[in-house]
C-alpha cells in the first residue's frame, strides 16, 4: 500500500502520527539552549608563561623556543604560532579541525611537564588556554569607584566575583585592573651596605622567619596531642621585626634597613568605566551551557548584589552577548513569521480556497519540528545557522505540498471523488515531488563535506534543511491527500451556486486562464522559433556575466554586523610609562563624550596584564590603551555602528604624541574564529630584526596607497630603549661569580622578587622586596648594585660589567618556529576581493633579500579558501542532482535539458546583487550552491509531466504546450512561496540582519530569473532534443520509455 493510499484509508493513524510528531517537537523546542552562532570548538591551545622582567629576546630564547621545541611533537598540529613580548610568552597550537581539543591538552600537559625543568627558575609556571567559542566571555562588567577604589578589587572578588562563580554555568571569571593588596618591603641601599648585607639575606631570612610545620604527635596519657609549628606571619609589625643579621651588640631586623608597607602592587594597567577609575570583570560560561540561560541567572544575581556595594561603586553592563543573541534571534524568528504569512497568502492568492490553505499551512508546522526534533537529539542548538536553514526551507518545505494540492484540486473539479482524487493525484506527481526533493538535498549533502570552521557553521545547515525537505516530502505524501480527501469533498459540486466568493473566484480563475493561454501562445512561438530562443538565451547569459568580469560586483569573506558596539586603540612610542598613556587616552575618552551621544556606556583599559590573559584576547602593554562603546539599539541611532567607529578615528588620528589610532566595529570573536589576524594582513618571514623592520615599512607604505586600506600597523613595534649590562666573563670568573649570579643580582635589586606570603583570613598576599624607588633612579643606581662573592666580598657592578644603551623589540613573533613581522590593516568602503587583487600585484613588484618571504592570511585567505571549498561543493552538487534526474528520468538526456535552469539561475544572483549593492560573500555564495538543488524543481515537474503526456500518447508538440500550460499555476506557486517567504530576510534590519540578507537576495534573484527564462527555454530545448532523438518514422503515438 502506498503512503498516500495508506493516509487517505487510515485517517486516524495519520493524524495521530502527526500529532506525535508535534508534541514531541514542542518538547524538543522547549529543551534547546540558544546561542549565536553552532558550537565550535576552535582548535587551538595556547601556552601562556609570565617571566616577569624580561626582555622580547630573552623571553623568546629561554621560554618560547623551549616551549615550541617541545610543542613541534604534540600530534595533529596544523600551525605553532608564539609572540614573545616583555614578561611574557604566548605559543599557540593551532590544530587540525576534527582534532581532540581534550587529548591535545593533555599531550600538551605532559610534553610542559617534561620541559618545566629547562625554563628559568623564575619563570612563573605555564599555564594552558584552550579556545572554544562556546567558552568565550559572555560578560564584560565595569565597575567604578571614588573612595572605595582602593580596595575595589578585594570588593568586587569577595562580594561579586565569588556569588557570581557559584552560579551553575559560569565558568572562568577574570579581573583586570584595580589595585591588589601587597607587602611591600622597600629596601634602602645605603643602609644595606652599611649593614654589608644583601637583598638575598633578606629574601632568605625572610623565608626562614615565615614557616610553619607539622612536627608529628605526642601522646599523654590517654590523650593524643598533634604537635604544630605555627610560625606564619600574624601581624606586618612581625614582618617589620623579622631579623636579617647580626652586628656587635644586637641584631639587625628588617625595619633597620627597609620599610615595610601594606600597600599594593605596582599599578601595570588602568581601567576607567565612563571616565572614573576602575576595572573590569570577565565573565565565560562552561562549554556546553545555555549562554542566554546563563547570562540571564547572572544578570538577575547582579541585581541583588548591587544592593550590597558601598554607595559609590557601580556595576555597568559593557557587554553582554546574550542581548545580542536575542535580539537577533527574536528578529529573525519574526521574519520567519512573516515568510509564513506571506507562504500562506500566496497560496490562497493562487487556490482561492480557505480549505486548501489551511492544508498547506499545515504543513509548514508539522515540516519544520522535524527539525527541532533533529535538533535536540543531535546536541545542537538554536542559533543563527539553524534558524537561516528553516528561514531557507520555510518556503521549500510547501512546494511539494502545493505541487499534489494543486493536482488534488484539479482532479476534485474535473469531477473525480475527493479519495480517489488524492490517491491519483498523489501518484501521478508523486515521482516528480520526490525527484525535486532529491535534487534540493542533493544540492546540500557537499556542504556537509566541507572542512574547516566553514564546514563546521554550514553543516548544521545543511542537515537541518535536508531533515526539514525530507520531512515536507513525508507531510505532502501523507497529511495533504488525507486532509484534501475530506476537505474537497464540496469541490465542484457548487459550480452553479451564486455568491460574492462565486464571483471573485469565477473573475480571478478567468483571469488565470487568460493568463495561461498568452503563455501556451509564447511557448507556441517559440517552438516555432527554436533557434532564435536559443540565441537569445545565450546573449543573456554572456551579457549578464559582464558585472563579474568588469568588477561591478565586489567580494567579501564575511558579512559585517552591526552588533552595537565600537572598539579603539590607541598606540604610544615604545618605552612610554602607563601614566603617559593615561594622558592621551584621556583626551580620546572626552571625544567620545562630545560626540558618541548613541553610546550607553564605555570602558577604556591600558596596560599589561598579569595573568597575559588579555594577550590572547587582544593587544596589550603600557604604551597601548583599548576602548570599548557600547551603543543604545539599531532602531534607536541613525548612525551605524561603522559609521560612529570611522568618525572617532577621524577626529582622533591627528591627536599629538600618538603613533596609531584606530576604530573599529570588527568582533574579537570573528577575528579569532578565522585567524586572529585583521582583513588584510601580509606575513614577512626572516630572522634578522632590523632587516625585517626596514622591510616591514616598505611593504606598510605600499598597502597605505591602497584604496579601500585603513589602519595600516606593523605587528612590531619600534624598538624599546634598554640598558644592556655587558658582564665581563674573565673578571667575574677570577671573584668566583658566574653570570647567572650577577644577572640574579640585579633581577632582585631592581626588578625584585617575591620573598614568601602574607596570610591573613584565608586570603594569602605577596612579601615583595626590592630596592626602595629613590635607588632605582638612575644609571648610577644601576652601576652601584653591589655582588656578594663567596668570600663575603662585595663587588659593585660597574667593577665587573660596562652598560650599553641599545634597543630591543617590543614583541616577536613567530610562525612555525620562524621570526614573523605582520602588516595588517582594515577594510573601509571597497569590496575585499578588489584589495586582495591590488596587495597581491603590489607584491609582486617588491623585491626581498635572500631568506625572505611574504604571504597573505586574514580574511583574503579565509575568503579564498571558503570560496574555493563552496565552488568545489557547487560542481558536485551539479553533479549530484543530474544523477538524481538520470535515475528519476532514467534518461541521459532529460537531465541535461533541466540542467540548462542552473547557469540562469546565476545570471539572476549576478543581477540582483549588482541591483540591491551586496556582495558575492559567503552566505550568497552559500545562496548560490542552494539554488542548484532549487531552480531544477520546476523543469522538473515541467519535464516529467511532459513525459506522462508522451507515455499516454499525446504529440511531442501538444505534450509540450500542455505540460506547460498545465503546470504553470503549480510552477508559479512553488516558485513564489520561495521568494516571498525569504523577502522578510532580505529586507530586515533587525540585530544580525547583515548575516542573511545577502543570502536571500541571492536566493530570489536566483530563482525568480530562472524561473522566467526556463518556463520558455526547458520546453524548448527539450523539443529540440527529442525531435533529434525521435524514431525516423515520426510515428509519435506509440508510447515510448525514455
Amino acid at each position: 500500500m502506498k503512503l498516500s493510499e495508506f493516509a487517505v484509508h487510515r485517517p486516524v493513524t495519520t493524524l495521530m502520527i502527526f500529532a506525535g510528531i508535534l508534541l514531541l517537537g514542542i518538547i524538543s523546542l522547549i529543551r534547546l539552549p540558544f546561542e549565536l552562532m553552532p558550537d565550535i570548538s576552535t582548535p587551538a591551545v595556547s601556552v601562556v608563561t609570565p617571566y616577569s622582567g624580561a626582555a622580547a629576546v630573552d623571553v623568546e630564547k629561554r621560554i618560547t623556543e623551549v616551549v615550541e621545541s617541545a610543542m613541534s611533537t604534540v600530534s595533529n598540529v596544523k600551525e605553532l604560532k608564539s609572540i614573545s613580548k616583555e614578561g611574557l610568552s604566548v605559543v599557540t597550537l593551532m590544530m587540525n579541525f576534527g582534532a581532540n581539543i581534550d587529548e591535545a591538552s593533555n599531550d600538551i600537559r605532559d610534553k610542559l611537564d617534561w620541559v618545566k625543568p629547562y625554563l628559568p627558575d623564575d619563570a612563573g609556571t605555564p599555564t594552558i588556554f584552550k579556545f572554544d567559542l562556546s567558552d568565550y566571555p559572555i560578560f564584560f562588567l565595569g565597575v567604578s569607584a571614588t573612595e572605595s577604589y582602593f580596595d575595589l578589587h578585594q570588593i568586587i572578588e569577595k562580594r561579586v566575583v565569588d556569588p557570581l562563580k557559584r552560579i551553575q554555568g559560569v565558568g572562568a571569571i577574570n579581573i583586570f585592573g584595580g589595585l591588589e593588596r601587597q607587602i611591600n618591603v622597600r629596601v634602602d641601599r645605603n643602609r644595606l651596605a652599611g649593614y654589608s648585607l644583601s637583598i638575598e639575606a633578606i629574601e632568605m631570612a625572610l623565608k626562614a622567619a615565615n614557616f610553619g610545620e607539622p612536627a608529628g604527635n605526642l601522646r599523654v596519657g590517654r590523650l593524643d596531642y598533634m604537635v604544630r609549628v605555627p610560625g606564619d606571619f600574624v601581624s606586618i609589625d612581625e614582618v617589620s621585626s623579622v631579623v636579617v643579621g647580626r652586628r656587635v651588640g644586637g641584631s639587625i631586623r628588617l625595619s633597620d634597613v627597609a620599610t615595610v608597607e601594606d600597600g599594593f602592587k605596582e599599578e601595570k594597567s588602568k581601567v576607567r568605566v565612563m571616565g572614573k577609575p576602575g576595572l573590569m570583570v570577565i565573565i565565560q560560561k562552561r562549554s556546553g551551557v545555555n549562554t542566554v540561560e546563563v547570562a540571564r541567572a547572572v544578570r538577575s544575581k547582579l541585581e541583588s548584589l548591587r544592593k550590597e556595594l558601598p554607595p559609590d561603586v557601580e556595576v555597568s553592563t559593557i557587554m553582554d552577548a546574550s542581548e545580542f543573541i536575542e535580539d537577533s534571534l527574536k528578529d529573525l524568528t519574526t521574519t520567519i513569521l512573516w515568510g509564513a504569512l506571506f507562504v500562506v497568502l500566496i497560496v490562497f492568492f493562487f487556490l482561492r480556497h480557505v480549505g486548501g490553505s489551511f492544508i498547506i499551512t499545515l504543513t509548514i508546522p508539522f515540516s519544520i519540528v522535524l527539525g527541532f526534533i533533529f535538533l535536540y537529539f543531535r546536541g545542537f542548538t538554536i542559533n543563527h545557522m539553524s534558524l537561516t536553514s528553516l528561514a531557507i526551507a520555510i518556503g521549500m518545505v510547501v512546494d511539494n505540498a502545493v505541487v499534489i494540492l494543486e493536482n488534488i484540486f484539479r482532479h476534485t473539479e474535473e469531477g473525480h471523488k475527493p479519495e480517489s482524487a488524492a490517491i491519483e493525484a498523489s501518484y501521478e506527481v508523486g515521482r516528480a515531488v520526490a525527484a525535486s526533493t532529491a535534487t534540493t538535498v542533493a544540492i546540500f549533502v557537499p556542504l556537509i563535506f566541507i572542512g574547516g570552521v566553514i564546514g563546521i557553521m554550514f553543516k548544521q545547515l545543511a542537515y537541518v534543511v535536508i531533515i526539514v525537505l525530507s520531512a515536507s516530502l513525508f507531510t505532502a505524501l501523507t497529511l495533504t491527500p488525507m486532509l484534501s480527501s475530506r476537505i474537497f469533498r464540496n469541490v465542484g459540486k457548487n459550480r452553479d451556486s451564486v455568491g460574492r466568493y462565486r464571483r471573485f473566484y469565477e473573475k480571478t480563475e478567468q483571469g488565470f486562464r487568460n493568463f495561461t493561454d498568452r503563455y501556451r501562445s509564447l511557448l507556441e512561438w517559440s517552438l516555432d522559433h527554436k533557434r532564435v530562443v536559443v540565441i537569445l538565451a545565450g546573449l543573456i547569459f554572456a551579457f549578464s556575466l559582464l558585472p563579474v568580469f568588469i568588477g561591478l560586483i565586489g567580494t567579501e569573506f564575511f558579512p559585517e554586523m552591526d552588533q552595537g558596539e565600537a572598539r579603539g586603540s590607541i598606540v604610544l612610542p615604545v618605552g612610554l610609562s602607563v601614566d603617559e598613556t593615561d594622558s592621551l587616552v584621556r583626551k580620546i575618552e572626552k571625544i567620545i563624550e562630545d560626540n558618541v551621544p548613541e553610546r550607553t556606556v564605555s570602558l577604556v583599559r591600558m596596560g599589561q596584564s598579569e595573568s597575559g590573559f588579555a594577550s590572547i584576547m587582544g593587544r596589550e602593554g603600557p604604551n597601548i590603551g583599548e576602548f570599548l562603546i557600547e551603543l543604545v539599539d539599531k532602531d534607536q541611532r541613525d548612525r551605524s555602528s561603522a559609521e560612529i567607529a570611522e568618525s572617532l578615528e577621524e577626529l582622533a588620528k591627528d591627536l599629538a604624541g600618538a603613533e596609531e589610532v584606530n576604530f573599529t566595529t570588527e568582533d574579537p570573536l570573528m577575528q579569532l574564529l578565522f585567524g586572529g589576524a585583521g582583513a588584510i594582513t601580509i606575513e614577512l618571514y626572516g630572522y634578522d630584526i632590523t632587516e625585517s623592520d626596514s622591510l616591514a615599512q616598505v611593504l606598510k607604505s605600499g598597502m597605505e596607497k591602497i584604496p579601500g586600506v585603513y589602519g595600516v600597523t606593523v605587528s612590531r613595534e619600534k624598538g624599546k630603549p634598554e640598558l644592556q649590562v655587558k658582564i665581563d666573563r674573565e673578571k667575574a670568573a677570577a671573584l668566583g661569580l658566574s653570570v647567572s649570579q650577577i644577572a640574579s643580582t640585579i633581577r632582585k635589586n631592581f626588578y625584585g622578587t617575591v620573598s614568601t606570603a602574607y596570610r591573613e583570613a584565608g586570603e594569602q598576599h605577596d612579601i615583595f622586596v626590592r630596592l626602595s624607588d629613590s635607588d632605582r633612579e638612575s644609571v648610577f643606581d644601576l652601576e652601584n648594585i653591589f655582588v656578594t662573592t663567596s668570600l663575603g666580598t662585595r663587588v659593585p657592578i660597574s667593577n665587573l660589567a660596562v652598560l650599553e644603551e641599545g634597543v630591543g623589540p617590543v614583541e616577536i613573533e613567530r610562525k612555525n618556529r620562524e621570526r614573523v613581522v605582520r602588516i595588517q590593516s582594515g577594510l573601509r568602503g571597497r569590496p575585499l576581493g578588489d584589495v586582495a587583487n591590488d596587495l597581491r600585484r603590489f607584491l609582486a613588484q617588491v623585491k626581498l633579500p635572500e631568506g625572505y618571504a611574504t604571504s597573505v592570511s586574514g580574511s583574503i585567505e579565509q575568503q579564498a579558501t571558503a570560496f574555493r571549498n563552496l565552488f568545489v561543493a557547487l560542481i558536485l552538487g551539479m553533479i549530484l542532482v543530474y544523477m538524481v534526474m538520470a535515475a528519476q528520468f532514467e534518461s541521459f538526456v532529460d537531465p541535461f535539458v533541466v540542467i540548462f535552469s542552473v547557469p540562469f539561475g546565476i545570471v539572476g544572483v549576478i543581477w540582483f546583487l549588482l541591483l540591491t549593492g551586496k556582495t558575492l560573500n559567503l552566505m550568497s555564495f552559500i545562496g548560490m550552491v542552494m539554488l542548484v538543488g532549487i531552480v531544477v524543481n520546476n523543469s522538473i515537474v515541467l519535464v516529467d509531466y511532459t513525459n506522462l503526456l508522451r507515455k499516454r500518447g499525446m504529440e511531442l508538440r501538444e505534450a509540450v504546450l500542455r505540460s506547460g500550460q498545465t503546470r504553470l499555476r503549480p510552477i508559479l506557486m512553488t516558485a513564489l512561496t520561495t521568494v516571498f517567504a525569504l523577502v522578510p530576510l532580505a529586507l530586515s534590519k533587525g540585530e544580525g540582519a547583515e548575516i542573511w540578507n545577502s543570502l536571500a537576495v541571492a536566493v530570489i534573484g536566483g530563482l525568480l530569473f530562472s524561473t522566467m527564462i526556463s518556463l520558455v527555454l526547458v520546453p524548448t530545448l527539450y523539443a529540440i532534443f527529442e525531435e533529434r532523438a525521435k524514431p525516423t518514422d515520426e510515428n509519435e503515438n506509440r508510447s515510448r520509455v525514455v
